[in-house]
């Protein structure tokens, strides 16, 4: 039986992508909005589930077979439940919003600044307000531990590039690391686009809250707006947040609808992560559809498919991806194989199929070069530092803090160079 997961979602992004995901996933469960739990349905008499060409698992519908208590705690005294879920952010705007639309969300999970004036897009701002309140956040998330049997791990929903969900969210980040440093930690990091943007210090920000992410995650699931602009502009029922959420519930759908693969979180971050330094994992989400996206300029170090769906075709799938996996530039030192995860679809969702590739490529080389690039042409300048500190003394032990930053980035990009040489495990 896996075990539970907190989440913690920092910052007005991540907490617009946390209303999302938890609207998903108790779309997914059957969770009204105040908690309370929907008939188990009757799609039919039996329900099959297909894993291979001979065999299948057939279940009973006289009990549910779906774990939402992975995700939410359920009541005993109201029999409702509540998302296994902290909201941290410095202005109440987006949190509001969050409990007013989902009234299962337990206000006491809520943490927000007295002042309610934001971080000012200030990675800075944004970790002090997180270190004067470490013994608030711990509190918090202690509480919601209590509630748990079992916990497997915490995952943390941000932006890198803004102030509270890059600054308060690598705060949060240590403090795991320190209280719970056996715990596996997991990000679903949304990266600033590659055009300039009204907040110039992103590229600060971002270099700051990567070396957080290297040194305290264990793996990392990026996001790039302007990739996330793309899908948005092409397809308007999907806007970048549900994009986001539908990826992330994707990923947990072996845990809460349990087959005979992947069915824990370890499992699945052990098959597409080598080493430790390599766990920048780039999803693709392709929805209704069997596409499997593959770039021929790209590098991958390892794939998964996650599939789900009703009657799903083993032996077509299997025949597709054999076909892929020759097509597929694989680092000489890896198995050149593609894992797939079959998932069970929701009887209370009623889309047929989706399906979900995690990576792990060089494409990251691409992505964090970008931020560096950005990041060199303020630096070198000086430009837009002086929110950054208050005397000569904060000066140079910010340029310090900087320069740690950027060397951290810069040996996950060599890492990620290496890893496309045949001796890179010698």
């Amino acid at each position: 039986m896996p075990g539970e997961t907190i989440t913690l979602q920092v910052g007005q992004c991540g907490n617009q992508v946390g209303l999302q995901y938890w609207q998903q996933l108790a779309s997914e469960h059957g969770i009204n909005n105040d908690g309370s739990c929907k008939p188990w349905p009757q799609i039919e008499d039996e329900l099959q589930f297909q894993y291979n060409n001979q065999r299948t698992y057939q279940h009973s519908k006289t009990y549910r077979e779906d774990h939402p208590e992975l995700f939410f705690t359920l009541s005993e005294s109201s029999n409702k439940y509540t998302p296994r879920s902290i909201l941290i952010d410095l202005e109440p705007s987006v949190v509001n919003k969050c409990l007013n639309n989902l009234s299962m969300i337990n206000p006491r999970n809520v943490h927000l600044s007295e002042q309610g004036n934001g971080a000012a897009n200030n990675w800075l701002n944004g970790y002090q307000y997180g270190n004067e309140n470490s013994e608030n956040l711990l509190n918090l998330i202690d509480r919601e531990l209590d509630k748990c049997d079992n916990l497997s791990n915490f995952q943390l929903l941000h932006s890198v590039a803004g102030g509270t969900g890059s600054g308060v969210g690598s705060r949060v980040l240590e403090l795991l690391d320190d209280r719970f440093s056996k715990k596996l930690v997991n990000s679903f990091s949304i990266f600033p686009a590659t055009e300039p943007s009204d907040v110039v210090v992103q590229p600060y920000n971002s270099v700051l809250t990567l070396k957080k992410l290297i040194d305290f995650t264990d793996a990392v699931f990026m996001f790039q707006n302007d990739e996330l602009n793309r899908i948005e502009n092409n397809d308007h029922f999907q806007n970048s947040n549900k994009i986001i959420s539908n990826i992330a519930s994707t990923m947990s759908n072996t845990l809460r609808f349990p087959s005979y693969n992947y069915s824990s979180i370890e499992e699945i971050f052990s098959s597409v992560i080598p080493t430790a330094d390599l766990k920048f994992l780039a999803p693709s989400f392709a929805p209704e559809t069997s596409l499997f996206n593959i770039n021929q300029e790209i590098s991958y170090i390892s794939m998964m498919n996650f599939i789900v769906g009703r009657d799903i075709k083993v032996k077509e799938v299997k025949n597709q991806i054999l076909k892929i996996a020759n097509k597929v530039k694989f680092v000489p030192w890896t198995t050149k194989s593609i894992g797939i995860a079959y998932g069970r679809q929701s009887p209370y969702i009623s889309k047929s199929q989706d399906v979900l590739q995690v990576s792990n490529n060089s494409s990251t080389i691409k992505v964090l070069n970008k931020i560096l690039h950005q990041y060199r042409s303020l630096i070198t300048r000086k430009a837009y530092l002086t929110s950054y500190y208050n005397s000569i003394g904060e000066q140079t032990e910010l340029f310090d803090m900087f320069k740690e930053c950027e060397e951290a980035v810069i040996k996950v990009v060599e890492e990620y160079k290496l890893a496309q040489g045949s001796d890179y495990l010698d």
